[in-house]
């Protein structure tokens, strides 16, 4: 046998001792604790909680130069008031933007956006839960951006939507995920102004 063979075999069962005393050290300790104690290594460690989301700031609104155009543009967004907990690599509470904006090259368009998740729609188009509360909920056509992102979905119908907005306080979008199903969203929408 090799000297490399014989020094890797020596290796391996110098490792193997030291590896049945620890777990026989551990064994005896853990017969001297009590059933209901908390383990060493845990009684330090403290539950993390959820990301709790932040106040709502009520309506943001932005005005920006469009860099292809050199044109003015202009948009208000607000924060969902919930969240939703999406599992790896998801966690951390999903919140969704509504937007509503005013372009030089696309014109007047409304928009939702997700900062965690995956939105699911088709290559053509799919569907959102509107409700503007005190209001039947009703079905709105949306569709994918450009860029194909699963973080955004375009609402169609921006004059309906934005005298629906006019005109409530609160609203719900609910909307497919993927592999998580519908989940709905709220915004409290009081103050919107069209920009």
């Amino acid at each position: 046998m090799s000297t490399f063979r014989v020094l890797v075999l020596v290796s391996v069962l110098y490792l193997t001792y030291q590896c049945t005393l620890a777990v026989q050290d551990n064994s005896a300790a853990l017969k001297s604790r009590p059933a209901d104690a908390v383990p060493p290594l845990l009684e330090s460690v403290q539950p993390v909680p959820e990301a709790l989301p932040e106040p709502d700031p009520g309506w943001v609104k932005r005005d920006f130069i469009d860099d292809a155009s050199g044109k003015p543009a202009s948009e208000v967004s607000v924060r969902s008031v919930n969240t939703h907990a999406f599992p790896f690599p998801y966690q951390g509470g999903t919140s969704m933007w509504l937007t509503v904006r005013k372009h030089p090259r696309w014109g007047r368009e409304v928009y939702v956006s997700i900062d965690r998740g995956q939105l699911v729609c088709g290559y053509s188009d799919c569907n959102v839960i509107v409700r503007v509360h005190g209001k039947d909920a009703r079905t709105a056509t949306a569709s994918r951006s450009g860029d194909s992102s699963s973080t955004v979905l375009f609402i169609r119908g921006h004059d309906r939507f934005t005298k629906d907005l006019l005109k409530a306080d609160r609203l719900t979008i609910a909307a497919t995920f993927y592999q998580q199903g519908e989940r709905a969203f709220e915004f409290n929408v009081k103050g919107f102004q069209a920009p």
